[in-house]
């Protein structure tokens, strides 16, 4: 995915130009999520607008020399980290009614007294109940707010060009990200489901910066971009199998389902040996 930066142009303009784009994406997903989606869309146009804006913090922190105002690149992240966290709730829930969902087609369990009260239960909360809107609300202009000051976006005077070559930044940048999961891979087989998914925000980033390069380093994003994607999608999927056998709204898992959401587990878990191995292989420089 090229998502904006700029062949031979200085490091601050492809950053401003990045920035731009992604607000861009993001305020076009959220035009979107404030329509009136049928049930089934929402979960995957929420989930996209939450994607934008974990690619618009990281290209902050990446750019974040291209930026006068370090206190307003600050209060951009802190205000894209507190929206985030809200809409999470939301999210938790669209993945937690889903997965019910995919298990209830297996006809196996369609006679199942058991898993037919939990799956009745499950469908009658809504998640309106859970959080409310005009907080989620509240987040989001806030977040805009900030958002429409950022150089390039809103009316503040974007900063001075800078001299640096972008290529030679691009390849120090996804060095840097492919080091930083090397070195924050450790026994995984013994991490808590917050620690695997701290490290799968690590793999995350450093596909977003492999991305955010892709006009001066294509190989790079076609040979690590996507790997990393497929590192972040398989602990994505174990995240969200945690968070059901924690049961976050209060609902006792039935032992057939259960069992169930244990085995797809382990599964992932083989998987992520193979991950682990191509890992602890990396150069410290990858291009």
């Amino acid at each position: 995915m090229t998502v904006g930066t700029q062949e031979n142009t200085s490091v601050n303009n492809s950053g401003r130009s990045l920035m731009k784009y992604l607000f861009n994406r993001f305020y076009t997903i959220a035009a979107e999520c404030a329509n009136n989606l049928p049930e089934n869309n929402r979960p995957e146009v929420l989930h996209d607008l939450r994607v934008a804006l974990r690619r618009l913090r990281r290209a902050l922190t990446v750019f974040r020399k291209g930026l006068d105002d370090e206190p307003l690149r600050k209060r951009c992240i802190k205000a894209i980290r507190q929206f985030s966290h809200d809409a999470g709730r939301y999210r938790d829930h669209d993945v937690w009614l889903m997965t019910i969902r995919q298990f209830g087609q297996d006809p196996q369990v369609e006679h199942d007294t058991g898993w037919q009260r939990f799956r009745e239960t499950a469908e009658s909360i809504s998640v309106h109940e859970l959080q409310h809107e005009e907080h989620l609300s509240g987040s989001y202009d806030t977040l805009l707010s900030v958002l429409c000051s950022l150089p390039g976006i809103g009316s503040a005077e974007p900063a001075a060009p800078s001299g640096r070559d972008i290529r030679s930044f691009a390849k120090k940048q996804v060095n840097r990200s492919a080091k930083k999961v090397r070195a924050s891979l450790g026994d995984y087989r013994t991490w808590t489901a917050e620690e695997l998914h701290r490290f799968r925000r690590v793999c995350r980033n450093a596909r977003y910066v492999c991305e955010f390069f892709a006009p001066q380093l294509p190989k790079a994003v076609d040979r690590w971009a996507g790997r990393f994607r497929e590192i972040a999608d398989n602990l994505g999927t174990i995240h969200d199998i945690d968070v059901s056998l924690a049961e976050p709204f209060g609902i006792s898992l039935p032992p057939v389902y259960r069992d169930h959401l244990m085995e797809c587990r382990k599964s992932k878990m083989k998987r992520m040996k193979e991950h682990a191995r191509w890992i602890r292989a990396l150069k410290n420089r990858v291009v």
